[in-house]
């Protein structure tokens, strides 16, 4: 190899030899056996390619000696998987292709003999796309070319793999053509927003009918065309927890991300107009936001929502300005933030004192109710049973027994009534606390406002009778927190549809759709949970049993004497001063 230098160039799949000068019988014994190696070498990158196209082959030209003069005689030789040889031009190594990697052999005196020591040198030419050979270019080309196809086969093997089963041809629109979105959806979101209308409702308030039912209707309809912020949230609760049009995981996943980045870029434009930042569909779309992400597990989020809401009303006069919001949208901020607690409530000591006495008060005046029911009750039967062909007239007890005839029906044992508000058994956990909570004080408050009218008492038990029994076979992905149905919201609606049926409505003082403030249920039920474990189950018994005991035993009932409201409020107050002690910038921002 005496005077004479030789270059080896790793190509994929080809390997190129290029003997640079001399004839000599030792340097062809060396070019044949590199040609050899070489050819090895192609057949197994060739086999491990054998579903691909063949590679272009390459063809090289001896470089310029040192000095500057051209290398004269000097053969080129490729090699390909077919072994044939072809002619052509070589780039410079400053121009050559991507990924090749020469292997120089450079004698350090040209005289020498062939023992004298090579010098072995490794360079790796990485292309930056400028004075590339057309060759190199285009093979790359197709090298990125073949690259993708293989991508492309992948992915339609995995989504193969993981076949989806599409409930209708995505290509036609199955929403009804009466119903409209507020914003433009495609077919497939169509497909996913019809099923929210026809099923979703139901599985998140429960089922009726008559007034109520349209009214929840027309509602959900009315909200669905105006609200685009509450119709993405919609969306992205059905694509999270329902069905998905995306044909694998990876690709819902995208899509499920691309939602909530819009639905949130929405919400933040729509916050920065400051006159419409505090108008009714906004407060019910971050109360809405809220409850959906409570629904999808993110706990933590869903808390920065309900407090964006509660900070919402309180710039609108207080969180007591809920009461304003037009029906029933508000009793759907209600809702959610009963399932999701909200913290905040009372700015100072004094405002949760006189809060904490109201509440004390409105227990002892429904207990004692319950208890004066009872005992005319017992009174009555006792009098017929002693002599049921002389009823005492004047006594007033069929004016009581009226009034409570009806509840002993409609909250009889093993009704789907007396189920819905009774206690399971063993220890509850925040979530039923909180349901069991909101849906006692409802209608405990409720039947205490009707107690002075039969007629609307027993069609509100009628219509509560008739949700529940309509709500009882659902059994769900989404519904609302806690574990029955109907849920809050068609609870309070069913009161308020009584009131304003009640032909007697005119005599009470306030409007007639007022039964009770709404807010004051959510206060309640904050005050509940801020008290210990054993105050929440007392408070609790007693509101299940005013309802499920026996009409003829006032023995069943349970009460909350007045040791048990005083321990009461003293935990609800360490609690209070323990939050504040705990966040500082809660009470700086609230002037303390």
């Amino acid at each position: 190899m005496s005077g004479h230098r030789y270059q080896i160039h790793f190509l994929s799949p080809n390997a190129t030899i290029s003997a640079l000068g001399g004839n000599t019988s030792a340097n062809r014994k060396a070019l044949d056996a590199a040609k050899s190696e070489a050819r090895s070498h192609a057949a197994r990158v060739s086999h491990s390619f054998k579903d691909s196209k063949p590679p272009a082959r390459r063809v090289r030209t001896p470089r310029p000696l040192r000095g500057g003069s051209e290398a004269r005689g000097g053969a080129s030789v490729s090699t390909s998987p077919d072994s044939s040889h072809t002619q052509g031009s070589e780039s410079s190594p400053e121009s050559s292709s991507s990924g090749k990697i020469e292997l120089e052999l450079e004698n350090t005196d040209r005289r020498a003999s062939t023992s004298a020591l090579s010098i072995l040198k490794f360079r790796l030419n990485v292309s930056t796309g400028r004075n590339q050979h057309p060759l190199s270019s285009h093979r790359a080309e197709k090298d990125e070319d073949e690259n993708e196809d293989i991508e492309d086969a992948k992915r339609r093997t995995r989504a193969a793999s993981v076949p989806v089963k599409l409930p209708k041809d995505i290509r036609k629109s199955s929403l009804d053509p009466f119903a409209r979105a507020a914003l433009e959806l495609s077919v497939p979101d169509q497909h996913l927003l019809h099923l929210y209308l026809t099923t979703v409702p139901d599985q998140i308030y429960g089922s009726t009918t008559g007034v109520v039912a349209s009214t929840a209707r027309h509602s959900t309809v009315g909200v669905v065309a105006t609200n685009e912020i509450v119709v993405l949230w919609l969306l992205l609760v059905i694509e999270s927890q329902i069905v998905s049009f995306q044909p694998t995981k990876k690709d819902r996943q995208l899509s499920i991300l691309a939602r909530r980045s819009l639905v949130y870029r929405l919400m933040n434009a729509r916050l920065s107009e400051q006159g419409s930042s505090l108008m009714d569909d906004y407060v019910l779309a971050v109360a809405i936001a809220g409850g959906c992400e409570h629904r999808m597990g993110n706990t933590k989020s869903a808390q920065y929502h309900v407090r964006a809401a509660r900070k919402l009303l309180e710039l609108r006069g207080g969180t007591r300005s809920v009461r304003g919001i037009t029906y029933p949208l508000g009793l759907m901020v209600v809702n959610v933030f009963v399932e999701n607690g909200v913290d905040g409530l009372w700015k100072t000591h004094s405002g949760l004192q006189k809060k904490l006495k109201g509440v004390s008060q409105w227990v002892r005046d429904v207990q004692l109710w319950n208890f004066n029911l009872r005992a005319h009750a017992s009174k009555a039967l006792r009098q017929v049973n002693n002599d049921p062909m002389k009823p005492d007239p004047d006594s007033g007890v069929d004016e009581e027994d009226s009034n409570s005839s009806g509840r002993a029906r409609a909250f009889a044992s093993e009704t789907a009534l007396f189920d819905y508000v009774e206690l399971p058994a063993g220890e509850l956990d925040d979530a039923q606390c909180r349901f069991y909570l909101g849906a006692l004080f409802a209608i405990n408050t409720a039947l205490w406002a009707f107690r002075d009218s039969d007629r609307t008492t027993n069609a509100y038990l009628q219509g509560l009778t008739t949700a529940v029994e309509m709500s009882a076979p659902s059994n769900l992905a989404l519904r609302a927190g806690g574990a029955k149905l109907p849920s809050l919201v068609l609870i309070l609606m069913i009161a308020h549809n009584a009131a304003d049926a009640d032909a007697d409505a005119e005599r009470r003082t306030g409007p007639a759709d007022t039964v009770f403030h709404v807010d004051e249920v959510f206060e309640f039920v904050e005050m509940a949970m801020m008290a210990s474990s054993k105050t929440r189950t007392d408070v609790l018994s007693a509101m299940s049993s005013w309802l499920t005991a026996d009409m003829a035993t006032p023995g069943d009932l349970a009460f909350v004497n007045n040791a048990k409201l005083d321990i009461w409020a003293g935990e609800v107050e360490e609690r209070w001063l323990s939050d504040r002690t705990s966040n500082p910038a809660a009470t700086h921002a609230d002037g303390r």
